[in-house]
C-alpha cells in the first residue's frame, strides 16, 4: 500500500509530533509505503522531526513564512505564494509516484482539493481527524475578548476554517476521525469510520458477570446510523425476545439527544444511562452482551474496547466489526438479520456453558490482540477494504 499523508507543524495544533509521526512509525511496520509531505514555519529546525520519523518514511518539506499578524500557521496556507508552492511539489509527488491513499491530517490542505483530483484520480482521499481544528481555534476567542483587533481576527480565522470544512467535506472518500462529536455537524451521513487516536485507559474490572440477561450498547447515541440501527433491532426483535425470556433487559449508554432516548425508552425494559451521571465501569459491571447491529464498518469505539476488555460476549453483524480481528464463533457470535440475531442471544442464554466460554475467549483476545498497535491495525485493515472496494459507501 502506498501512503502519501499531508500535515504541517504549529505550535497550536501540534499534529505533527503528538499525532501524525507516532502513527506513521507504526504504519510503516505493516507493510504500508509512506511518502510524508511536511509543511513547517521558517526557521524551524526541521533535524528534530528527521529524528523522531522511521528512516524508511520519505520526508517533503516545504517553509512558509509565519507573519507576525497571525494568530496561528493556518492562515499562511491561504496566501498565493504559498498555495503555489504546496501545488508545485504536489505535481512533483504525485508525477513520481502512484498512491492508493491521500491522507489529509489537517482540513486546511483541502484547499487543494482540484489539484488532487486532477492529478491522482484514483487515490481514496481521506481526511484524518485527531481534533477538532475549528474548535481549537474557536477556543483562542475567548482568551481575547478584550482584545477587538484580534477578536475580529479569530472570528475570521474560524469562520473561514469552517467554510473550507463545510465546502470540503463531501469531497472525501472518507473521514476517519477520533472527535465523533463532530460527526452530526457534517451535512453527509455514511462516509466517516471512528478510531481512536490511543487505546482507552483499561478498565479495573476484569471479569464478567456470567447468566445476567441484560444485553447492552455504549457509545456515541447521537450518530444516525447508531440510532437508525437501534430503532430497527428493538422494532423487529423485541416483542419476541420478551416473549421467549420476559427477563432480558436492553441497556444502552452513552451520549445522547432526548429526543431518541425518550422513544426508545417507552419500549418495556429498555433503559438509558447518560455518561454524565454513571461512570462507563460501573454501567458495564453487569451486564452481559454487547449488540452490534449495524451493518457498516463505523470504526471502533473506546466503550468497545473496554466491554472486549472485561469480557463481555459479543452479537454482531459482521461488517460492523470489520479489522477488529476477531473470529466468529469463537470470539464473537455473527448475526446479520432479525432471525439471526434473536437465535444468537437465545444460543447464549440456553446453556451457562456458552456465555462462558465466549466471555474466556474475548478475554484471552484482548489480552493476546489489544496492545500498543491494536488501533493502527484496525486502520490498515479498513485501508485495505478501501482499496479492494474501489467505492463509495453509500
Amino acid at each position: 500500500m502506498n501512503l502519501l499523508v499531508l500535515s504541517y507543524h504549529d505550535d497550536d495544533f501540534r499534529l505533527l509530533t503528538q499525532y501524525t509521526i507516532p502513527t506513521l512509525n507504526k504504519l510503516i511496520k505493516k507493510q504500508v509505503f509512506i511518502t510524508l509531505l511536511y509543511v513547517h514555519p521558517e526557521g524551524y529546525n526541521i533535524e528534530e522531526i528527521f529524528k523522531l520519523a522511521d528512516n524508511n518514511i520519505e520526508i517533503r518539506n516545504i517553509a512558509f513564512e509565519k507573519k507576525k499578524n497571525y494568530l496561528c500557521f493556518a492562515e499562511s496556507f491561504f496566501e498565493p505564494e504559498n498555495k503555489t508552492k504546496i501545488i508545485n511539489i504536489l505535481e512533483e509527488i504525485l508525477i513520481e509516484k502512484t498512491f492508493d491513499i491521500i491522507q489529509l491530517d489537517s482540513i486546511i490542505f483541502s484547499v487543494f482539493m482540484q489539484n488532487f483530483a486532477s492529478l491522482s484520480r484514483d487515490s481514496m482521499l481521506i481526511y484524518r481527524q485527531y481534533l477538532d481544528e475549528v474548535g481549537m481555534v474557536s477556543e483562542k476567542f475567548q482568551s481575547y475578548k478584550l482584545q477587538i483587533f484580534k477578536n475580529l481576527n479569530v472570528k475570521k480565522l474560524t469562520n473561514r476554517l469552517k467554510s473550507v470544512l463545510e465546502f470540503n467535506i463531501k469531497k472525501f472518500d472518507f473521514v476517519i476521525t477520533s472527535v465523533p462529536d463532530v460527526i452530526p455537524d457534517y451535512s453527509y451521513s455514511n462516509n466517516y469510520f471512528i478510531l481512536p487516536d490511543k487505546l482507552p485507559q483499561k478498565s479495573t474490572e476484569t471479569k464478567n458477570k456470567l447468566h445476567i440477561k441484560k444485553i447492552f450498547f455504549a457509545g456515541p447515541l447521537y450518530l444516525t446510523e447508531t440510532q437508525r440501527s437501534l430503532l430497527w433491532f428493538i422494532n423487529e426483535t423485541w416483542d419476541q425476545l420478551q416473549e421467549q425470556t420476559p427477563e432480558i433487559e436492553l441497556h444502552l449508554y452513552g451520549k445522547s439527544e432526548k429526543w431518541f432516548t425518550d422513544i426508545i425508552t417507552k419500549h418495556p425494559r429498555v433503559f438509558y444511562y447518560s455518561p454524565e451521571e454513571t461512570d462507563l465501569d460501573t454501567f458495564l459491571s453487569d451486564k452481559g452482551i454487547l449488540l452490534i447491529p449495524y451493518s457498516r464498518p463505523m470504526g471502533i469505539f473506546p466503550e468497545f474496547i473496554h466491554a472486549i476488555q472485561m469480557g463481555k460476549v459479543i452479537i454482531a453483524h459482521t461488517e460492523a466489526i470489520h479489522g477488529w480481528g476477531l473470529t466468529a464463533m469463537i470470539n464473537f457470535m455473527p448475526a446479520r438479520s432479525r432471525d439471526q440475531f434473536i437465535e444468537a442471544i437465545m444460543h447464549i442464554y440456553k446453556k451457562s456453558e456458552i456465555q462462558e466460554y465466549f466471555s474466556k475467549q474475548i478475554l484471552k483476545f484482548a489480552q493476546e490482540k489489544i496492545d500498543p498497535d491494536y488501533l493502527t491495525n484496525i486502520l490498515v485493515n479498513f485501508y485495505h477494504l478501501l482499496i479492494k472496494n474501489e467505492k463509495h459507501y453509500e
